[in-house]
């Protein structure tokens, strides 16, 4: 039986064994119900990080996901069973013992191959681990705010954009502020022209490359299969920089522009996919994709793992976020204070107040407790700062329903099939 059998067995069987729903198994693992059910039918192989997730949801141990059951006596013969594998299979797992119930104890053989990656889930409370490194070496971070993608990359839950900052010395000088002051993901993109700026930035700095998560996004007039390849190769020129930990295709071809809008966002998408097969860029994904947008890409190869949207409180994209939650797709917010125009929203001054903080923090915050990475963006040292001060309080559950319904307002207004660019 292979792997993808016998988790789906396993996650059906323990979810039955303790009498849970599909709703209440995603309540309690924070997995989406959507991806629980294919998990449990065997059409999808989930992630370490999905299936870490389940374990701790349901409180048991991740051999109990992976292992046949009932195998009482199992010979190790090397690597006969394939590993389960994150972060583009430069990150492998091979269970060598089960979880035993006497010892409460599991082992398993851990391969890391060169830039691979694994945002781990926190284990149970009281549970210790205990790690032995064999060869090379390897970093190990603790109570980094992070996301994971579905690849199993991690990403720092908190971006800083650089929409609007021209290539030159502030642009360098803010985003080496923004790096001293804690930020580890810059957000910049090829039609922004200051690529250049940002490499310069983040080589000056002094921080291992590994430490710092990069972004760049592919223009519009680059779109299609040659034109994405190239204009990749032109972004990492400008960067000065040996891969990408993302990239992303800017915008969809608009519906009121191209008849064939689907297979142009396909064609862009297989030039993604091949640049993320050879490495080249440890995850991709899109910016500005609506539903009907995503769901062709999610039929192909490599499902996108990121669509940065404008997102903040007056323009709270319901609809979009609850698609890319229910698909595994990290939504990044662009824009999430609104360019300034939310910030004087009477009840985010309000609730400001209450907590101690500002109206931008305020939306961070908001951001944070959908799941959603906000990108906010700033020249001034003070506002940098600010911007990083979101994670000493979380909003209650009465005060996020009283943002979500607040009425649409300050949004951008573009709509990504009526595009003029």
């Amino acid at each position: 039986m292979n792997v993808t059998s016998i988790v789906a067995e396993n996650a059906r069987g323990i979810r039955e064994e303790k009498k849970l729903t599909l709703d209440g198994a995603a309540a309690a693992t924070g997995v989406s119900r959507s991806m629980l059910a294919q998990i449990e039918k065997g059409e999808v192989n989930p992630t370490i990080s999905v299936l870490w997730k389940i374990a701790n949801g349901y409180k048991v141990s991740f051999t109990s996901l992976v292992e046949e059951r009932g195998e009482a006596v199992r010979v190790l013969r090397g690597e006969v069973r394939p590993p389960l594998e994150e972060d583009g299979g430069r990150y492998l797992n091979y269970p060598l013992f089960p979880f035993d119930e006497t010892t409460l104890f599991e082992t398993y053989r851990i391969v890391i191959k060169p830039r691979g990656s694994l945002a781990a889930q926190p284990h149970l409370a009281g549970s210790e681990e205990y790690i032995t490194l064999f060869s090379g070496t390897a970093e190990i971070r603790v109570g980094e705010e992070t996301f994971s993608l579905a690849n199993g990359v991690a990403i720092p839950c908190l971006g800083f954009g650089t929409w609007q900052m021209k290539e030159g010395p502030e642009t360098v000088a803010a985003i080496q502020k923004a790096l001293e002051l804690g930020y580890r993901h810059i957000d910049t993109a090829a039609y922004y022209q200051n690529e250049r700026s940002v490499g310069q930035a983040v080589r000056a700095s002094g921080l291992p490359r590994e430490a710092v998560f990069v972004t760049s996004k592919v223009w519009n007039t680059d779109r299609g299969y040659e034109s994405t390849l190239r204009a990749f190769d032109r972004t990492m020129e400008k960067l000065g920089l040996d891969y990408l930990d993302l990239y992303l295709i800017h915008w969809p071809a608009a519906a009121n522009r191209f008849d064939n809008w689907e297979d142009i966002n396909g064609q862009t998408w297989r030039a993604m996919t091949e640049l993320y097969q050879q490495g080249r860029v440890r995850a991709i994904g899109v910016s500005n994709f609506l539903p009907h947008h995503l769901e062709p890409l999610l039929k192909t190869e490599v499902a996108p793992m990121v669509n940065q949207v404008e997102c903040n409180p007056g323009c709270q994209q319901k609809q979009t976020l609850a698609y890319c939650r229910d698909h595994g797709i990290l939504v990044e917010a662009w824009s999430p204070l609104g360019s300034g125009r939310v910030l004087e929203n009477a009840t985010l001054q309000a609730l400001g107040k209450q907590y101690g903080k500002s109206a931008a923090q305020i939306c961070l915050r908001w951001c944070l407790e959908q799941g959603v990475l906000p990108l906010p963006k700033s020249v001034t040292p003070q506002r940098i700062q600010e911007n990083t001060a979101i994670f000493d309080f979380a909003l209650t559950p009465e005060d996020m329903a009283r943002i979500a319904a607040l009425p649409p307002f300050g949004g951008s207004g573009h709509d990504p099939d009526q595009i003029a660019f």
